[in-house]
């Protein structure tokens, strides 16, 4: 019982992050400049720590959620939640070049990309060390 409960735990704690990105996306989407965005501008590489740690916790949190499990990718294994993520990282950043508000960055997605991976092998730790 207290397990699923655990698993119910992490899928919410999921979605309810997935709301959160959604937001902030579309909050961007529409040329919004709120209190946050300033100060994360403040911050030297603000955004890129942003995109690292934002989808880094996605990656984790959907990694969590779906039991680790892993799917063939190029003769390796990848977790589901790291495809999930990649797959919306990649489509969300190549938008931005269709998009008058947003400005496509490739350094955006190299902290993406920094962020999956890290929290991928974080991933790995976990799921190995429970």
């Amino acid at each position: 019982m207290i397990k699923k409960h655990n698993q119910f735990i992490w899928m919410i704690s999921a979605a309810l992050f997935v709301v959160f990105i959604i937001s902030v996306i579309s909050f961007a989407n529409q040329g919004g400049n709120n209190a946050a965005f300033k100060w994360i501008a403040t911050i030297p590489y603000g955004d890129k720590w942003g995109h690292f740690i934002l989808f880094g916790v996605l990656t984790f949190l959907l990694n969590k959620a779906l039991r680790f499990i892993s799917v063939g990718f190029l003769c390796n294994k990848i977790y589901w939640g790291t495809a999930i993520v990649i797959s919306f990282v990649v489509c969300e950043e190549f938008s931005q070049l269709f998009i008058d508000s947003r400005t496509f960055d490739y350094q955006d997605l190299i902290a993406d990309g920094l962020g999956i991976s890290v929290f991928s092998w974080l991933s790995k730790k976990f799921n190995t060390a429970h």
